[in-house]
């Protein structure tokens, strides 16, 4: 019913002060704008509420005057990348790549909430790794992500597999790094399928099914995610000196 709509948009901007053959270093920055909306008129409180008769009075709830808040938001992060030499010919393992990085949400701490005039949006950290091992015929790229805000955890572990034009991936969510049975969240499946044009752009299109096995799962089995990507060749923006394999 929208009781709650979230609106909003960024502006990325990332520069290597480091780029060589085997390391890689880059640092990025955004900005952008938010705005939410509420509709009180269409909430539920439990005070309206009866065992028998069900909704059937008015909430004491005095629902404030205002039902809008905009604020702006700022993120930074860094991003280390090295690159491994290729193998001989002669074995099935190629080369790899990994990714090491971090990153800053919400760093103007910006008031979001419609109740608590001092309320702010705290400090979102995110620390991820990630792999590329390229064999003959596919790629394997195992990955973590950790996420911190305030007192929430989540620590997520997984593989993609990628055998042209085919992407299979198999992903865990859990609330701390240690791994414990008790404390998964979900597991996460993933579909793709790479497409090239003749225009030399890249699509993608990805299910993913997050599949929920905490105590959530009485209210929700879990989620669904299609998505459609498309990449565009590397062109030179600003320079005719500049090398656009560079970019």
């Amino acid at each position: 019913e929208a009781l709650l709509r979230t609106a909003g948009g960024y502006v990325n901007y990332s520069y290597r002060p480091v780029d060589t053959k085997n390391f890689i270093l880059q640092a990025g920055v955004s900005g952008g704008f938010v705005t939410k909306n509420i509709d009180w008129s269409k909430l539920t409180f439990s005070d309206q509420l009866d065992e028998t008769m069900g909704k059937f009075k008015e909430s004491s709830f005095n629902r404030p005057g205002y039902n809008h808040v905009s604020y702006a938001d700022f993120s930074a992060g860094l991003v280390m990348r090295f690159n491994g030499s290729a193998r001989r010919q002669r074995s099935s393992f190629k080369r790899f790549n990994a990714t090491l990085g971090a990153g800053v949400h919400h760093l103007s701490q910006p008031k979001d909430a419609f109740l608590a005039d001092n309320e702010k949006l705290p400090l979102k950290l995110v620390f991820h790794a990630q792999a590329n091992l390229l064999f003959n015929e596919f790629i394997v790229s195992p990955g973590s992500v950790f996420e911190m805000q305030n007192a929430f955890r989540t620590f997520s572990i997984g593989s993609n597999f990628v055998s042209q034009p085919f992407i299979i991936g198999v992903w865990f969510r859990n609330r701390t790094a240690a791994m414990n049975i008790k404390q998964y969240d979900s597991f996460i499946f993933t579909l793709g399928l790479n497409m090239k044009s003749k225009y030399e752009t890249t699509w993608r299109v990805t299910y993913n099914f997050d599949m929920t096995i905490s105590r959530l799962k009485t209210s929700s089995y879990g989620s669904h995610e299609l998505s459609l990507l498309f990449e565009i060749p590397n062109k030179v923006l600003f320079s005719k000196n500049v090398n656009s394999k560079n970019m």
